[in-house]
């Protein structure tokens, strides 16, 4: 008997692996479920958008049923699990045949609320015919991934909550990872600006090597952080560590004045 796919609910690691392995630009957009146990209880088709810190992004069919689930009409803004929009987006036949565009529901969803979502099983028979999938004149249709991406940019960039906007510019950018070199102390800015200035003063008085001779091995000074020696300092280098370090503080300890 053949084993069957898990469908269980994903969590944060799962849908991560899943937007990553679709980053690439000849790559479709992930398939997944939103399921809902309410009343009525419902299955429905999604596409895996974007992925932030905070939670991920995905557009589901703009239906009756799928419609109130994420909106959460009745409760106040302040109490809603999730943020959505509405966008006009061009539609494709499963044969890839254009046929206008639809309005589909992009939704930001914490990370706490992932287990709504599952795996996109193969569904038969009834199953098959219960699934909610995104509609054009009574047929079965599907955003095209170009027309979805452009959406989802456009809300991230025009009326998207700040903090929410810049949590996906982040994710985007790669500017949420932690920094290469952190500075966390004021004592360890100093000690990358005298750092600098024992790199300047060996570059001054390092003798320059004629063009495919061989270099001299010399002594140099171990490194102030501790470790063992370092090679010569390269120039951008230098700039990097003039940047990171920052410019000299402006209060000076009364031993300094």
């Amino acid at each position: 008997m053949a084993s069957r796919v898990p469908i269980g609910p994903y969590t944060e690691a799962d849908l991560r692996e899943l937007a990553g392995a679709a980053s690439s630009a000849d790559s479709p957009l992930p398939q997944i479920h939103v399921v809902s146990e309410g009343d009525p209880p419902f299955r429905a088709l999604c596409f895996l958008l974007r992925v932030r810190s905070g939670g991920f992004m995905v557009a589901a069919p703009l239906l009756p049923q799928v419609d109130p689930f994420f909106q959460e009409e009745g409760l106040a803004e302040e109490d809603r699990l999730f943020a959505s929009t509405q966008a006009e987006v061009q539609m494709e036949t499963t044969r890839g045949r254009a046929v206008g565009q639809v309005p589909v529901l992009l939704v930001d969803v914490p990370w706490e609320y992932s287990s709504f979502f599952t795996r996109a099983p193969a569904l038969r028979g009834e199953a098959a015919r219960q699934l909610l999938r995104f509609q054009h004149q009574g047929g079965v249709v599907r955003p095209t991934k170009a027309a979805l991406i452009e959406a989802a940019n456009a809300w991230v960039t025009s009326h998207m909550d700040e903090d929410t906007a810049g949590d996906y510019a982040s994710a985007e950018s790669g500017a949420d990872m932690p920094p290469l070199i952190p500075v966390e102390e004021d004592g360890h800015v100093e000690q990358l600006q005298q750092r600098i200035a024992e790199l300047e003063a060996e570059l001054a008085v390092r003798p320059r090597v004629p063009a495919g001779a061989p270099e001299r091995a010399t002594s140099r000074p171990a490194p102030m952080l501790g470790g063992t020696p370092t090679a010569a300092a390269d120039p951008h280098v230098m700039e990097k560590l003039r940047m990171l370090a920052g410019g000299a503080p402006t209060r000076l300890g009364q031993h300094e004045k």
